[in-house]
């Protein structure tokens, strides 16, 4: 499968794991200089699909809420997500085809904190971890890259995870 990895710069202690087990990105410790990440982003899909981010609430006990809203598997829910997008440095992340792309993420220390990775397909479905319309896992970390399969199982999947590594 095609390789990704997510990557910060040495403003975060060497010790800080940028993935939570459950394919969080932990971004709690940049110190008040900020950090940049480098993210690498690669498809091997037939879509153009956009990627983006959300700021999620995480506690290892209670689990991952936005705004104070539970994760589930839901229509609410992803709307919800879609509500709170963050298009890295501003900028709208399209990917498609068997393409590589690299982003530099400015993050201030302000905006620390825990983060989902968001995949919106061209058919507009909306996919991140543990939520998808077809109540399948759509999103799978393998060591530090998080695995995407677009499409639904209702749309004939292959269940491949490279239509989206990141």
């Amino acid at each position: 499968p095609p390789q990704a990895s997510i990557e910060a710069t040495e403003t975060l202690p060497d010790e800080a794991p940028l993935f939570e087990a459950d394919g969080l990105i932990n971004l709690n410790d940049i110190n008040d200089e900020g950090t940049t990440l480098r993210i690498e982003l690669t498809s091997d899909c037939a879509f153009i699909n956009r990627v983006a981010f959300v700021k999620v609430d995480y506690d290892p006990l209670t689990g991952t809420s936005i705004n104070g809203q539970e994760a589930e598997n839901s229509d609410a829910f992803r709307s919800l997500v879609q509500d709170n997008l963050i298009n890295p440095n501003g900028e709208v992340l399209n990917i498609g085809g068997r393409t590589s792309r690299t982003l530099l993420w400015d993050i201030s220390s302000e905006d620390a904190g825990f983060y989902a990775p968001v995949l919106m397909t061209q058919p507009g479905e909306l996919i991140t971890l543990g939520s998808a319309a077809d109540n399948r896992d759509h999103v799978l970390l393998k060591g530090d890259t998080l695995c995407f399969e677009d499409l639904m199982s209702y749309q004939n999947s292959d269940w491949d995870y490279n239509d989206l590594t990141v």
